[in-house]
């Protein structure tokens, strides 16, 4: 196991693949060695979520002074896969994600821990940009921590509104555009096996 303390993302391909498990604690302050050691000897399962991706290479990242979002500085306009994704994190149980329902002004899921650790969880909501040209994949709108105990579930909902769907045109100005959006729920950015609703917007 690999811990480590800095303060960005940093490449970690080669530990990844000795390491059996790798914490990121950040700079954990005064109390980060007794809240390290509740996670190492399983007095607390870790629920963290990463707030920016780890790259697999340095080489697919920008140029340094390359601040413009849409060549992949962030997990939004990212093409190539990372190591560790926007939101990504573990836990010692694992969580089952069911029955997503909605519309255009709320969305509800199930979420399950279906492991044999009591635990929190991250549930995460993302809306793509119903394929229109030069906007972000994926926008995280919301996120809700909740503790489920082993075999128990909750239900899980979000509030939206017309800003949650809203992108910005090429004067920087936000506008309601017509389409159909996808709403993704899950622990993590969404992949292919996200649960997932299609709300049209006319």
């Amino acid at each position: 196991m690999l811990v480590v303390e800095n303060g960005s993302a940093l490449e970690l391909k080669e530990p990844d693949g000795l390491c059996r498990a790798v914490v990121e604690a950040w700079y954990p302050g005064d109390r980060g060695g007794d809240a390290l050691a509740d996670i190492l000897f399983g007095k607390v399962s870790p629920s963290g979520r990463l707030p920016i991706g780890f790259p697999e290479s340095t080489d697919d990242l920008p140029p340094f002074d390359d601040y413009d979002t849409e060549n992949g500085r962030t997990y939004m306009y990212r093409t190539v896969k990372p190591l560790y994704e926007f939101g990504y994190g573990l836990s010692y149980t694992e969580f089952e994600y069911s029955s997503i329902t909605g519309n255009k002004k709320s969305v509800r899921i199930k979420v399950k821990n279906t492991g044999s650790y009591n635990s929190d969880e991250v549930v995460q909501l993302y809306i793509d940009s119903a394929g229109m040209p030069k906007q972000p994949q994926y926008r995280l709108k919301g996120f809700k921590r909740i503790h489920l105990k082993v075999g128990e579930s909750a239900e899980v909902s979000f509030e939206l509104n017309e800003e949650s769907f809203s992108l910005f045109d090429e004067d920087g100005k936000r506008k309601l555009f017509q389409g159909e959006y996808t709403v993704y729920i899950d622990g993590h950015m969404p992949d292919e096996y996200s649960p997932s609703l299609k709300i049209h917007l006319f």
